[in-house]
């Protein structure tokens, strides 16, 4: 058992070696960070949108962790799945360079923060710490008049201990969060000209920006840039810290920073113009997914791996520093999300073209392969089917018991926005019933479950309107 050391009061250095109040720009996603919470909206550093003062929350960098020297019981339940977030701001990143569609940001004294904000609830809201200020007079258990003041102790334990060991000095009524940051460098890659049937740009953490699709196509694209980087640069993947991607206004951002306080200069030797006026990375990003005689799609298309890695493996995107994101990763959905950020004609199979990139072999076939094996998990009131022109997309027609028809769904890619141009194009015609759209993804890891996710998602073209009900046929 874990008696963990706290702050006391907002702005005392006791318990605390570091404290300051951090939100979340709404139009990119930048953190913002203020030593005292603010009275007035704060314009963000990064887009100069204005970042309510209400949204900002108190983090605390904790001067030590101590044990309550007890043996901890074999049948304490683990506290659940914290709520752990790696946010950057950018501060004097330059000049931009921009390279067709895709622009490029080298920060020096990027602010990077590493957030615990506590256990998340059902609805995967943080919950955020508590503490109490106590004595403790039985620090050692034999050793008596022994006692440590002004111990900033969660209150669960307090109560587990039992008095007379604990002596409450004062009650903390606030919610905190953890926090360990560091100044460095780091790249920013912003899509700003791909072609927007395309989801690119749904990658926010939670909300109607995002989509686990499209997030997670993202997070395998920045994890894959990593290692091509590390390959080409001659160090180890773990000097680069792959960020979680963020939005710019409407454009998609992916990140990378150095993983060495001040930086490395590694995110900078990226950020360097070769001699054609275009920075490294803009070479790296094309090599990806153009060059089949370099690393990674001579070893990525090869028959032993295309044919055995559905999703991620540790011969492609996986490794062990990126042990935390494995559900998420994808090696063909990393190629065609950085497909999509370079080239803005690139429409990842919507045209119905499946052939000319290799990401998107064998998509239909694995497609109609899902819908066939989910139907089979519930032969009474699941039928496969086929939808659109020619049939070319799978459908699951969902039945009642005396089979009714009772609403349809239609396997799209994850990278498809599903607004009423796309539907349209999928030529799949309303019928009366209630129409939905599930994508691979879901399909793959989370089968029934994506079904009922899928009933309650919003139209992508809502998004203009903050809100929208069930997807229907436009």
């Amino acid at each position: 058992m874990f008696v963990r050391i706290y702050p006391l009061q907002p702005g005392t250095t006791t318990a605390a070696m570091e404290a300051t109040h951090v939100a979340w720009c709404g139009s990119c996603g930048a953190a913002s960070h203020r030593t005292d919470r603010p009275g007035v909206p704060i314009q963000c550093g990064d887009c100069g949108v204005d970042v309510p003062e209400d949204t900002f929350n108190y983090y605390v960098s904790p001067s030590a962790f101590r044990t309550d020297f007890r043996p901890t019981a074999k049948d304490v339940e683990t506290p659940g799945q914290m709520a752990i977030r790696t946010v950057a701001t950018i501060q004097r990143d330059g000049l931009p360079s921009r390279i067709g569609s895709l622009t490029v940001h080298v920060g020096a004294g990027t602010t990077i923060m590493n957030l615990n904000s506590g256990v998340e609830d059902e609805n995967g809201q943080a919950k955020f710490f508590g503490a109490d200020v106590v004595t403790d007079n039985d620090v050692l258990g034999w050793q008596k008049n022994v006692t440590l003041p002004e111990q900033a102790v969660d209150p669960g334990i307090e109560k587990i201990a039992g008095n007379p060991r604990w002596t409450a000095t004062a009650p903390v009524a606030m919610r905190f969060g953890l926090l360990a940051r560091k100044e460095t460098d780091a790249l920013f890659l912003e899509a700003t000209g791909f072609n927007r049937r395309l989801n690119l740009d749904l990658v926010a953490r939670r909300g109607t920006r995002s989509r686990i699709g499209a997030r997670s196509a993202a997070v395998s694209a920045t994890h894959l840039l990593v290692q091509k980087a590390a390959l080409v640069l001659d160090v180890a993947p773990d000097e680069f810290e792959a960020l979680e991607p963020r939005l710019r206004g409407d454009s998609p951002m992916l990140q990378i920073a150095d993983t060495l306080i001040n930086g490395s200069g590694l995110c900078r030797r990226l950020g360097e113009a070769e001699t054609d006026g275009r920075p490294e990375i803009a070479r790296l990003v094309e090599e990806v997914v153009g060059d089949r005689l370099q690393w990674p799609l001579k070893d990525f298309l090869d028959e032993r791996h295309a044919t055995r890695c559905s999703t991620s493996c540790y011969a492609c995107v996986q490794q062990y520093q990126n042990r935390r994101y494995h559900p998420l990763l994808d090696w063909r959905l990393a190629l065609s999300y950085l497909r999509g950020m370079i080239d803005p004609r690139y429409s990842c199979g919507l045209d119905g073209d499946f052939d000319t990139h290799p990401e998107l072999w064998g998509w239909p076939a694995k497609a109609h392969d899902l819908a066939q094996a989910v139907a089979s998990m519930r032969p009474r009131t699941l039928r496969y089917g086929r939808a659109g022109t020619g049939g070319r997309l799978p459908c699951l027609e969902e039945r009642s018991v005396n089979g009714r028809l009772e609403r349809r769904y239609v396997v799209v890619h994850p990278l498809w926005r599903l607004d009423a141009a796309s539907i349209r194009e999928f030529c799949v015609g309303p019928d009366g019933n209630p129409l939905f759209f599930v994508d691979t993804f879901d399909l793959e890891r989370r089968p029934l479950n994506a079904l009922k996710f899928a009933a309650s998602r919003p139209e992508d073209d809502a998004l203009t309107r903050r809100g929208g009900g069930p997807a229907a046929a436009a």
